[in-house]
């Protein structure tokens, strides 16, 4: 493969993660909604402004590693939490998950929207947009505002629980009857988050490119530019999302593939290298055995995300035959340079969905136009690719015809 080859293949690649991103109109969009609930939550009229409700992102809007549906008519998946400050109260899981519904039933617009009651969280739908959001009730200490704020600047790698929240759980013996939060679910997305980030933006080519402490804010700021890792795990989860389209109970979850991708990063700031090494490395980070496999949350150790990988589903057997069948992939995409755009192309909308993969080649063949114009196109002898590095010039071309 040449230079040339390789640059067009993270180029075409690079631009398939920006088509399943969201745009920053879309962003735009889903923060000012979110912010509208916190601000209905929190309003003087609200039972539970005394515990000063906010709602903050988590998962892959926060990660930046946003992936759009396979089905056109599907809706993108926002997870944000509700975090309640915890007050001197006998408060249980369900009081607190049923305190969050009933003042969002209590407006006419909201429980219009009130799509389903979840395990851990409440859903609201935004048909007109497109997308719904999982809000997840939670305590956190009153001193959670400030260890955030120090985590989010510190300069060092550590993450404590001081950060941890306390969540909700209806499957839990102790949901209607346990009032000791230190008893209750466990999470910490802002922890895990700033890891993620860390690793992604460990590199220092990268390292002034982005503020984490931005880009973890409960607002966070949309970056069209995306680190390998981050747009390297768009690719993994919607090369798994083509793969199970029709059989998604089953398939690999997104925190699996998030986490496992950030442990294998090897510090590549070329895209195409990045997904292979992942690819061929991850397995490696699953401890345990065949039926008892163990996948460590990073920033709380006790907690399995392989706890549902059992004899009564097939997502253990799932994942395995997902990173198979990734290997191979990724090894006819390599195999696929030097035979022309239309059969890569087609390549790319068996392993990536046609859409997005159109999305991409349109954008591509418009940087070639680009560049064309700008007497900067160049073709590499021998290997049918045209590009902008060293090699032949391309006589400037108006595409628009002698007649024009």
């Amino acid at each position: 493969m040449t230079v040339e080859q390789k640059k067009q293949l993270n180029t075409l690649l690079n631009e398939i993660g920006k088509a399943l991103d969201v745009t920053k109109s879309e962003h735009e969009i889903i923060t000012s909604s979110y912010e509208a609930v916190g601000y209905f939550l929190a309003n003087d009229s609200s039972p539970l402004n005394v515990y000063d409700p906010m709602i903050r992102p988590q998962g892959s809007f926060l990660l930046g590693t946003v992936v759009r549906p396979v089905a056109e008519d599907a809706d993108l998946d926002i997870d944000l939490v509700c975090e309640l400050i915890r007050k001197p109260a006998s408060w249980t899981q369900f009081s607190t998950k049923n305190a969050v519904g009933n003042r969002l039933k209590s407006s006419e617009r909201y429980s219009k929207m009130l799509d389903k009651e979840g395990k851990r969280c409440w859903t609201l739908k935004y048909a007109d947009n497109k997308y719904h959001m999982d809000i997840l009730p939670c305590f956190v200490s009153e001193e959670y505002q400030k260890e955030l704020e120090r985590m989010l600047s510190s300069g060092n790698h550590d993450i404590t629980d001081t950060t941890a929240i306390r969540i909700t759980d209806n499957t839990r013996d102790n949901y209607r009857t346990e009032t000791n939060t230190d008893w209750w679910p466990k999470s910490n997305p802002f922890g895990f988050a700033k890891w993620f980030y860390n690793i992604a933006y460990r590199p220092s080519i990268l390292t002034r490119t982005i503020n984490l402490k931005e880009a973890i804010a409960p607002v966070p700021k949309h970056y069209e530019t995306k680190a390998p890792l981050q747009r390297a795990v768009q690719l993994l989860k919607r090369h798994r999302d083509i793969m199970f389209k029709d059989d998604g109970e089953d398939k690999p979850i997104s925190i699996i593939i998030t986490t496992l991708a950030a442990r294998a990063y090897n510090d590549s700031t070329d895209l195409l290298d990045t997904i292979q090494y992942i690819a061929l490395n991850m397995s490696s980070y699953i401890k345990g055995t065949p039926g008892h496999r163990v996948i460590e949350n990073p920033v709380n150790p006790s907690e399995n995300f392989a706890d549902r990988w059992n004899d009564t589903n097939n997502k253990e057997t799932n994942f395995y035959k997902w990173l198979a069948k990734l290997q191979s992939d990724i090894n006819r995409i390599s195999a696929s340079t030097g035979q022309g755009l239309d059969k890569l192309q087609n390549l790319f909308k068996e392993l990536f969905g046609e859409k997005v993969s159109t999305a991409s080649f349109k954008a591509y063949a418009d940087n070639l136009r680009a560049a064309s114009s700008a007497g900067k196109l160049t073709s590499t002898l021998g290997t049918a690719t045209l590009g902008t590095a060293a090699g032949a010039t391309v006589p400037k071309h108006n595409f628009y015809g002698k007649d024009a």
